[in-house]
């Protein structure tokens, strides 16, 4: 099993719409692409929310081969898309996990 995670610190001036938007157009369209199984977005605790609270979206997927047919296929798109409605209002790392056990 992998993960692929996207963990997010949003500007408060657009958290409530950020979140809105991920979980009804942007996490919707990631999904159909097909190289996901499932999807979970939390909100980290214990963490500086003065700029903004941070979330983390996982997206699992059964092999590492439709992990990276999404990077060559439709990752940078989704990063755009993120980028051109979101500007400078949010900062985001992406990084990839493998189950182990």
């Amino acid at each position: 099993m992998i993960s692929y995670n996207t963990t997010i610190k949003v500007d408060w001036s657009v958290a409530r719409d950020w979140l809105n938007w991920e979980q009804e157009v942007h996490i919707p369209a990631i999904m159909a692409t097909g190289y996901f199984d499932h999807w979970k977005i939390y909100r980290l605790l214990d963490q500086d929310e003065g700029d903004g609270p941070t979330y983390t979206i996982q997206f699992f997927t059964s092999s590492q081969n439709r992990y990276q047919q999404y990077l060559q296929t439709s990752a940078d798109l989704f990063r755009q898309r993120r980028l051109e409605k979101w500007k400078d209002r949010f900062i985001a790392h992406h990084s990839a996990m493998e189950l182990v056990k």
